[in-house]
């Protein structure tokens, strides 16, 4: 049998001996210990493609995360603190793209101080930018391998019975080498804590119902095999490296291969905020499911613009939230549906389920025969709109509503004040003089305000979201591909977006009651656009 390949990130560093190079390395010991299990370490350059890097991802049987500088806070919303140290944003992209594919497919990953760190971070967490001054009470951690010899055992961690890194060492408690000022702070969903320091610091993280998903906040590598904590940490590890070659290249069965589907995420996206309202009716009616969100705030409202635009848009997007192993995409967005959903369906092999203005469940309950959407000029100018108006709406009146300003403010968070108020009425009253008796929110932002809606609507007028139904196509979706999770755990939310991740951080607490990690991921469209003139350059 083969051995398993194990990839390691490289870090750049300059070096005078070569003329002040950037080069790229990454420490022996690493190689070494990997070497010593009967694997096969290479090293992963930086810099690569996302093709390429994806290629080299998909050779590997298994990823170490080594140590290294701090990473960069903006990948975890916040800005940098006056004690953060040097960082690699390279690197960053690298380390945290491999790993989220791993969590994400199943491929054991291994994380090593800076690793830890990554990891948590890769799976929504936070960090403690600077241990001294942020962690009251806290032990001295880092003992440079400049001043004090790299296996120095300085304090003890308490490891939780019965997980994974308790089976690796075969103990509950081991003495250990420290040199780090950054620790886990929030510790991502799904994640848990199996080992700390005597100060509380989180000394050790896994994923369950992961293979191989643990990171160390200590450096093993450093220590001699025997001792208490390193002994069958890299054992482990290249172990189920080996394990995952041996179903994956060798023997990987149809039946392992849909599980392996069934366990990814759900992509979801949306121009800003209002793709929250979906995905919200998803974990309600999929508690299981992981879902990765992409509000493409830099390009927020798709409403004021060109089709070919939002579809351009919704391409680079999808074909993102795809690389990052969604089972399934939901355009999240009435706009984005209306320019891009066939054009996706076409391109994509994932399922990809769309918004629609729920036109035939209004035209159903309608007794006045008459009925309001509130939608954009994209969504009202679309083929799509026009089929379900010719098909379902025989006999009723449509008043289609454009709401120009209305998604601005609740991106803003202008959820209510007279402003708000006195904007939504403006675009009722019409509505309303024409006798309608049903009101469908075309957008995924309206149901925010839907408490002024059917405020000003009054009690005779039927307001529908419709979110539930999406999230029910959704389920059906799933459920006839085979890719519904059918395993029992609490489904993680990966939060995306292209403009200001704190920005977003604030809305999704504002709007949804918690309180979250979101990175930042900048999309580019295949088709530019000239702001003034609205034409293609």
């Amino acid at each position: 049998m083969a051995c398993p390949l194990i990839g390691i990130p490289c870090y750049n560093y300059s070096s005078a001996r070569w003329g002040c190079s950037i080069l790229q390395a990454q420490g022996r010991a690493y190689v070494e210990a990997v070497a010593a299990e009967g694997g096969v370490p290479l090293l992963i350059p930086l810099n690569l493609s996302t093709e390429a890097l994806r290629a080299v991802y998909d050779s590997l049987d298994g990823i170490l995360l080594p140590g290294g500088e701090d990473v960069a806070p903006a990948v975890y919303g916040e800005a940098p603190h006056e004690k953060l140290g040097p960082v690699d944003e390279e690197r960053d992209r690298v380390e945290l793209e491999l790993t989220r594919l791993a969590l994400a497919e199943g491929k054991p990953v291994l994380g090593i101080c800076r690793g830890i760190q990554v990891l948590n971070v890769a799976a929504g967490g936070t960090l403690y930018q600077d241990i001294a001054s942020q962690h009251a009470g806290a032990l001295e951690h880092y003992y440079p391998s400049t001043e004090y010899p790299p296996d120095l055992l300085v304090h003890r961690v308490s490891v939780e019975p019965g997980s994974l890194l308790a089976a690796a060492l075969g103990a509950t408690s081991a003495q250990v080498n420290s040199r780090h000022h950054q620790a886990v702070k929030e510790v991502a969903q799904g994640m848990v804590v199996v080992a700390r320091a005597p100060d509380g610091v989180v000394e050790g993280l896994e994923l369950p119902g992961h293979p191989f998903a643990l990171g160390v906040q200590w450096h093993p590598e450093n220590l001699s095999p025997e001792a208490e904590g390193r002994r069958g940490l890299f054992a482990a590890f290249v172990a189920a490296a080996e394990r995952w070659r041996s179903e994956k290249r060798e023997g990987f069965t149809g039946d392992r291969a849909q599980e392996e589907k069934r366990r990814g995420p759900i992509g979801v996206f949306d121009s800003g905020v209002g793709g929250l309202s979906v995905m919200r009716e998803i974990t309600r009616q999929l508690p299981a499911e992981d879902i990765l969100y992409f509000a493409d705030s830099a390009h927020c409202p798709y409403g004021l613009r060109p089709m070919e635009e939002v579809q351009a848009l919704s391409t680079a997007i999808t074909e993102f939230l795809v690389q990052q192993g969604a089972k399934l995409v939901v355009v999240a967005c009435n706009t984005a549906s209306a320019a891009a959903l066939y054009h996706l369906r076409a391109n994509f092999d994932v399922p990809i389920v769309g918004m629609e203005p729920a036109v035939k469940p209004a035209a159903e309950h309608t007794s006045a025969r008459k009925i309001g959407v509130l939608a954009t000029q994209v969504t009202f100018q679309s083929e799509l709109f026009a089929r379900l108006v010719e098909r379902f709406a025989v006999g009723v009146d449509v008043y289609p509503q454009v709401c120009p300003g209305l998604v601005e403010r609740i991106e803003a968070g202008l959820l209510d004040g007279q402003q708000t108020e006195s904007l939504i009425r403006r675009y009722l009253t019409p509505l309303l003089e024409k006798g309608i008796d049903t009101l469908v929110l075309g957008c995924t932002h309206y149901p925010f305000v839907r408490d002024i809606i059917e405020r000003i609507a009054g009690p005779g007028v039927e307001v529908i979201d419709p979110a539930p139904a999406v999230a029910r196509q959704t389920a059906r979706v799933l459920e006839r591909e085979g890719l519904r999770n059918d395993v029992q755990h609490k489904g993680r939310i990966t939060f995306y977006t292209s403009g200001d991740a704190s920005a977003l951080a604030t809305q999704i607490e504002r709007l949804l009651g918690f309180r979250a990690v979101v990175h930042r991921q900048p999309i580019v469209p295949a088709v530019r656009w000239n702001a003034r003139s609205g034409e293609k350059r």
